[in-house]
């Protein structure tokens, strides 16, 4: 008696044990099994996945747990590849339930070994990442929107730079797109600018990192941080490394942010301290943002769920990390 379809997927990741296609994946099974057929498989693939949303339409996966049994044990990696689900590199992952009833998976808790920590940001951070600690509500959105709007008088600026920056893309505007980034930066982001001159080889600098970067930042542009992908952290961290040694970590957050809003999330060191990620120096600090990313996608995701109507969830999270971390507003 053949064994089930998914303890044969199972037996198939075990004989690679290392990322693979699915068509490597199912070609191992069809070897053994040849009559089981192209949408079995794709389907048990899909069950045993831990990080696939379309999992918790099996029955196996119809209720909140944590993904230790033993339907867990795929991990997608993107653009139609697998691997060994693994807890210690890959975060702990789970089948959560919403206010709301419905069902989703997210990662319970992030290890550093998945965001591409060193030890030394390990121990910075105590080892894994418990995302608990960091969930952003409904009800925490709207304590710190009227916190913000009562105490935050810059809030304009944001506003301001933000039409700048979407006239100048659409060339609507004679204000360059780095004159529009200015604007912000040197508004939100002027303790940089204390020690610092915001001169003409300055502005020439951020107008050669903008020229740079051009493809990759239109790309993002219209992207949501909900596709942000395991094998992006490469690229996006090189783009925050060149941001970050002309602006510092935190004016490139904002650069970042402004130019990609939905992609890209904000911090300062206060935020950035509080969440357990340091900041370093200038040009250190690509893999922690890599790191706020991963986490900021799961708020998000955690937030739209309770609440489809918050309007972008990374500019509500933001407000809400800087009345609580910075400010101490709330």
């Amino acid at each position: 008696m053949r064994a089930p379809v998914w303890q044969l997927v199972r037996d198939a990741i075990q004989h690679f044990n290392r990322e693979v296609t699915y068509s490597e994946l199912k070609q191992f099974v069809w070897e053994q099994n040849p009559d089981i057929n192209n949408s079995t498989l794709n389907c048990q693939i899909i069950l045993c996945s831990v990080n696939h949303p379309s999992r918790i339409h099996y029955p196996e996966n119809k209720k909140p747990r944590r993904c230790t049994s033993q339907y867990d044990f795929l991990y997608h990696t993107g653009r139609g590849r697998l691997a060994p689900y693994d807890p210690e590199r890959h975060g702990l992952w789970e089948i959560r339930q919403a206010t709301d009833g419905s069902l989703g998976v997210g990662i319970f808790q992030m290890t550093f070994a998945e965001s591409g920590g060193t030890p030394t940001d390990a121990n910075e951070q105590g080892g894994a990442f418990p995302l608990e600690r960091h969930r952003v509500t409904p009800a925490d959105v709207k304590r710190a929107r009227d916190a913000f709007e009562a105490n935050e008088p810059r809030d304009l600026f944001y506003r301001v730079a933000a039409e700048l920056v979407d006239l100048a893309l659409r060339r609507a505007t004679r204000l360059t797109l780095a004159e529009a980034l200015s604007v912000l930066l040197q508004t939100w982001n002027r303790a940089h600018y204390q020690y610092r001159r915001f001169d003409g080889v300055h502005f020439a600098s951020i107008e050669s990192l903008l020229s740079e970067h051009q493809t990759a930042l239109k790309r993002y542009r219209d992207r949501s941080i909900a596709d942000a992908a395991l094998g992006e952290r490469a690229p996006v961290t090189r783009v925050f490394r060149a941001f970050e040694v002309v602006l510092g970590p935190v004016g490139a957050a904002k650069a970042l942010h402004l130019l990609a809003p939905r992609f890209f999330p904000l911090w300062d060191r206060a935020i950035a301290e509080a969440y357990g990620l340091r900041l370093g120096r200038a040009g250190s600090n690509g893999d922690r943002y890599w790191r706020l990313i991963l986490l900021s996608q799961q708020q998000c995701a955690d937030l739209l769920r309770a609440d489809s109507g918050c309007g972008n969830p990374l500019k509500a999270i933001d407000e809400y990390n800087y009345c609580k971390h910075t400010k101490g507003w709330l």
